[in-house]
This record gives structure tokens, sequence and C-alpha cells, in this order.
């Protein structure tokens, strides 16, 4: 059986190039220590006039979500009142490929049954916890997707230089730009996939992968 997804892509169903931006923090206290947070974030915020604040794999991150943005300036208005929501409940936040002086397997794993599951799937792979900005742009077909995402994958390397924000791990520089790079490393299923000839191709990649995962 295929993927709702796959079978029938949402292409069209907002604005083409809309935008929609997911920014992973971490929750430490006053003076930057990582906090395992999470559960007292989202029982503790007010309701929210635009976007969410959703749980993540480990309890010392929370992930701002906006919403639907016809620009970055409309997106940085949405992350900038969630982390402004987050905050006034007493928690600090911290935005970082990888938290620079936390312990391994000082952070918890949430005590969801889906992060549950992802934590006996990954293993000591997710024992340092890692930050991410998601920017996800609203395409009009699955023929622009293709192209968009072709066209785009020479810049990565470029892109991750210049996003390289995490030296530090442990509490001790790692020689590395993005010890965050090294980290993800260890997940399967991570990194920048080939290059597509057409949505099918997509499709057909991405069908074998849900099969196996």
């Amino acid at each position: 059986m295929t993927q709702p997804v796959l079978d029938a892509p949402a292409f069209g169903s907002t604005d083409a190039f809309t935008l929609g931006v997911e920014q992973e923090l971490f929750l430490v206290d006053a003076v930057g220590r990582q906090r395992n947070a999470g559960a007292h974030v989202l029982e503790a915020l007010p309701e929210l006039a635009r976007g969410q604040v959703s749980a993540e794999v480990h309890a010392c991150q929370v992930e701002l979500i906006s919403g639907v943005c016809r620009s970055a300036e409309e997106a940085i208005a949405d992350l900038r009142a969630l982390r402004d929501a987050v905050l006034g409940v007493g928690v600090g936040l911290l935005g970082t490929g990888i938290h620079p002086t936390a312990r391994e397997g000082e952070a918890e794993i949430t005590d969801k049954e889906r992060y549950n599951f992802i934590s006996a799937l990954l293993g000591d792979a997710l024992v340092d916890p890692v930050g991410a900005l998601h920017v996800h742009v609203g395409m009009p077909d699955p023929e622009t997707a293709i192209r968009a995402f072709n066209g785009l994958r020479p810049y990565v390397p470029l892109l991750e230089a210049l996003a390289a924000n995490s030296p530090f791990r442990h509490g001790r520089d790692t020689g590395l730009a993005s010890a965050r790079e090294i980290t993800l490393r260890a997940w399967p299923r991570s990194g920048t996939p080939r290059a597509f000839g057409d949505w099918a191709d997509f499709r057909s990649m991405a069908e074998g992968l849900t099969r196996v995962a």
C-alpha cells in the first residue's frame, strides 16, 4: 500500500511559493544549561494566535512552527511571537546545531509512543539532540518541485558551510565548524538524496524507503 501523500500530493493546496518555517530550539536555564522541560513548556503555554509549539524527540527541545506565510518577514514575525510565548513561561531558549556543554546522555526522550519508537529504532544515535531550521516552500505542481530540488542540490554544501554554528560539544572544541553534522551522520536515512528524473522517480524511491523503514 502506498502512502496518501504519494498517491495524492497536496500541490496547489496553498498559493505557490508560500513559506512554512520550523525552528528546533534547546530549552535552557538562566545560565544556558540544558533543561528537560518540554512537557512543562507545552502545559504552561497560553493560547497562541498563530502557529504552534510542539514537542520534539528530546525533552530538552521544542519546535516552533510558523503559519503559512507569504514572505520571510511574515515567517520571522511568527517565530518571534512563538519564542516570546515560550520565554514567557520562564524557560530560556538556545538556537544552535547542538548544545555546546551538555554531557552525553543528559537529554531525556519525550515520553510519547512515537518518540519512544524512534528512540528504540535509533539507539545511541539519539544520545545527543540536534537542532535545525526547516524552511518549507509550497510548490505549484510535482514537476516544479522536482526541478527546484535538483536545482538546489549543488548549493547544499555552500548553505551547510554558511549555516555551521556548532563547533562545541560536551564542553570542548571539536575542531569542526559543525559538530551537529558529524552527530547527524549516525542517523539512518539522513543526508541529501540523489537527483530525481521526475515525480515518478521520487515516488519510487520514497515508497522503497517506506517499505523498509
